[in-house]
């Protein structure tokens, strides 16, 4: 029944991670990554009108881009003047022309009935940098918390998740590292070791991060050889719980790994800013409901009392050790809670 459940939500997350994308082996595997200036590439609708997103198929000529600045537009690409987003209007976006004849999302192969290529699902919102072998990275690193699900509160967390990413629009923010907190612990010992080597990066790192302004962005993580560690098929995607209060449910460990890096009382801790996507549920009793399920799901599961658990060190073999005993004492702190 557990590999039936991991089979399922494997397949789950496949969705949701892809969005829709028409994955076949037999795809052009051109080399077309995300331009600097976009937080996310999509495939544009074909025959769509300069001011109107609505056409019908993929196109083979553009694409789409998400901006993180308005006023700067792909250097490399012919592209529109910027529009708002329809749905999220304080983000614009822009169409660019492509430089190579054709993308890796359109199919090589040709149906032998119609005689024509099989059109490919219109993706609303994709990251066209990530590749299969990202993702399946993503899974592997995953598979700890996706063989639990015969806990309750390891499904129940993965009900939470589901329900946000359905329910929930994107909105890019850049939130201070004080803000965020975990949705479940990092007590399995491989990923504890795995959290400290990230905070290890990222004190290697400190002088770049220690700079105006402040901020641990994507383009960093690309292109910093000491933050390579914090690479993932997903970026930080938060939810938010009160006023200057955020939850992360995607980024946990590298999250925890930059508090283990910058503790309290580290001037960093304060000064350090995320890039983060923030999923926001307009309808106000979902988005309560989903509230009320995070703070229950982190009592249950000690979120809290993790937050203030740290390595005495973070040398590994010291962390090694500290990691055996990491289950017990967070069990003991949760008892004695009033």
């Amino acid at each position: 029944m557990q590999y039936l459940l991991l089979a399922l939500t494997l397949a789950s997350v496949a969705a949701g991670l892809q969005h829709n994308v028409y994955l076949d082996i037999r795809l052009d595997q051109d080399s077309f990554e995300c331009p600097a200036e976009c937080w996310e590439c999509c495939t544009a609708h074909k025959y769509r009108t300069p001011h109107s997103s609505y056409g019908m198929g993929a196109s083979e000529e553009e694409f789409k881009c998400v901006l993180r600045n308005a006023s700067q537009l792909p250097s490399n690409y012919k592209c529109e003047d910027p529009l708002p987003r329809k749905h999220e209007s304080k983000t614009f976006k822009t169409y660019c022309t492509l430089n190579t004849n054709r993308p890796w999302w359109v199919p090589k192969v040709v149906d032998s009935a119609m005689r024509r290529r099989r059109p490919l699902r219109n993706l609303e919102k994709c990251e066209t940098e990530s590749r299969i072998e990202k993702f399946a990275d993503w899974l592997w690193q995953k598979k700890g918390e996706l063989f639990n699900l015969a806990n309750p509160n390891m499904a129940e967390m993965g009900s939470i998740i589901s329900t946000i990413r359905l329910q929930g629009h994107k909105e890019f923010q850049v939130l201070p590292l004080s803000a965020l907190s975990s949705i479940h612990p990092i007590d399995e010992a491989g990923a504890i070791e795995k959290t400290a080597g990230r905070a290890r990066a990222a004190r290697t790192a400190r002088s770049t991060l220690d700079e105006s302004p402040y901020t641990l962005t994507k383009e960093l993580i690309k292109n910093h050889p000491d933050l390579k560690p914090f690479q993932s098929v997903t970026g930080f995607y938060v939810v938010k719980l009160a006023e200057g209060e955020y939850v992360t449910f995607e980024g946990n460990g590298r999250c925890v790994a930059l508090q283990w890096a910058f503790p309290e009382g580290d001037g960093l801790r304060d000064r350090l800013n995320i890039e983060v996507t923030e999923f926001v549920i307009d309808n106000v009793d979902q988005r309560n409901k989903i509230r009320q399920r995070i703070t229950a799901l982190q009592k249950a599961m000690g979120s809290n009392h993790f937050a203030a658990m740290y390595p005495p060190s973070l040398d590994p073999d010291a962390v090694s050790e500290w990691s055996n005993g990491v289950k017990a004492e967070l069990k003991k702190r949760m008892s004695t809670e009033p």
